[in-house]
C-alpha cells in the first residue's frame, strides 16, 4: 500500500507540472536546425513550425521546483529562452535583428508563459543565471553578435 501511494504522490507531481522536463524533442530540434557553428535555419523552422509550437508548449506547461538542483533550473532557463527566443525570431522572420522588435526590446515584452505565469524573456531567474558574458553566450552564442537573424 505505501508502494501504490508513493506511485500515486509521484505520478501527481508529474502531472502538475513539477517534473524536470524531457529536452528529447527540443535536442532532435536543435540538431536538424542548428549547425554546428550555432547558426539557426530560420527560414526552414517556420515553413515547419509544428515542432517548435509543441516544443513551446512544453516549456510553458513546466513550473520550476525550487527541490531542483541548481543546475537542473539552469538548463530549464537556459533551454526555455533559447526556445522562446528562436519562436519569437520564426514569428517575425523575416528580419534583419532581433532589436528591430519592440522599440529594441524584445526580452522585456511579457509574451511567453511558464508554469501559471506571465513573464518576460529575461525573468529574474534568467538574469540571476546568467549572470556573466560567457553564460550569456551559452544561451545563444550569436547573442554577443547583437544580431540574432541572419538572411537565409
Amino acid at each position: 500500500m505505501r508502494h501504490l501511494i508513493l506511485v500515486f504522490i509521484v505520478g501527481m507531481w508529474s502531472s502538475m507540472g513539477l517534473a524536470q522536463p524531457d529536452y528529447k524533442a527540443w535536442d532532435v530540434f536543435l540538431k536538424k536546425y542548428v549547425s554546428a557553428s550555432g547558426d539557426v535555419d530560420y527560414k526552414s523552422i517556420k515553413s515547419n513550425k509544428k515542432s517548435l509550437d509543441s516544443i513551446v508548449r512544453s516549456f510553458s506547461g513546466v513550473t520550476v521546483s525550487p527541490t531542483w538542483s541548481k543546475n537542473d533550473q539552469l538548463a530549464f532557463w537556459i533551454n526555455a529562452y533559447n526556445a522562446f527566443t528562436i519562436d519569437l525570431i520564426v514569428n517575425n522572420y523575416p528580419l534583419k535583428s532581433i532589436q528591430n522588435l519592440d522599440g529594441g526590446k524584445p526580452w522585456d515584452v511579457k509574451r511567453i508563459t511558464i508554469g501559471s505565469k506571465n513573464t518576460r524573456l529575461t525573468t529574474s531567474k534568467t538574469i540571476s543565471y546568467v549572470h556573466n558574458l560567457r553564460m550569456h553566450a551559452s544561451i545563444l552564442p550569436s547573442i554577443a553578435e547583437l544580431s540574432l537573424v541572419r538572411r537565409c
